[in-house]
């Protein structure tokens, strides 16, 4: 949206790519199978669930040329969080796995190594492949040509008044838990 400066939505994404980024240099990590880190352009209406998607070409281009994979994970809005006097006492931070049914092995691993890093919790979602509204982000493109997907975000997802408004600003971001964040998703990307 052409007002909102996007802190949440979708910088906090970005930075998140940016600092995994690092952090992969960093502890030079080996593994048997590659990461790739791709921000999305095109994902906002007009352009959403159109073939001009960012994520659509990329998805099409991985599809073209075999490559295996074993999954993707959409990073939205993981800067937000509800304040602490907002929150009941079962009402922690966490960060929501987002994903169809038909994929539902790799949701529950995803969102196990997310709790498994120890500094927040995980819930799960898994929609069917026939429900209006089961894939709001990038990941949704991954499911037309059969690759497991998810959408990773935050717990303030619908509580954050300022999703798609000018007051998304970095002053409303919460950079403690988005730490947590970060942390957990690199963990969970390099343990697959």
């Amino acid at each position: 949206y052409k007002d909102s400066i996007g802190a949440d939505d979708n910088a906090s994404g970005v930075a998140a790519i940016l600092e995994i980024a690092r952090l992969l240099q960093v502890n030079q990590v080996e593994l048997n199978y590659g990461i790739d880190l791709v921000a999305f352009c095109l994902e906002e209406p007009p352009y959403f669930k159109t073939k001009k998607m960012g994520s659509y070409i990329h998805a099409k281009s991985i599809d073209k040329t075999q490559q295996e994979v074993i999954g993707m994970f959409a990073l939205e809005m993981i800067g937000y969080y509800r304040d602490k006097e907002e929150r009941t006492a079962n009402d922690k931070n966490f960060l929501f796995v987002s994903g169809l049914k038909d994929y539902d092995n790799f949701n529950r691993k995803v969102s196990y190594l997310l709790k498994e890093n120890g500094s927040m919790n995980s819930r799960r979602i898994a929609y069917s492949k026939y429900y209006k509204n089961n894939g709001p982000s990038d990941h949704r493109n991954y499911w037309k040509f059969n690759y497991p997907a998810v959408m990773i975000i935050g717990s303030g997802m619908k509580k954050n008044p300022h999703y798609h408004k000018p007051s998304d600003t970095i002053d409303t971001l919460d950079f403690w838990v988005l730490s947590a964040a970060v942390d957990n998703i690199y963990h969970a990307a390099v343990n697959f």
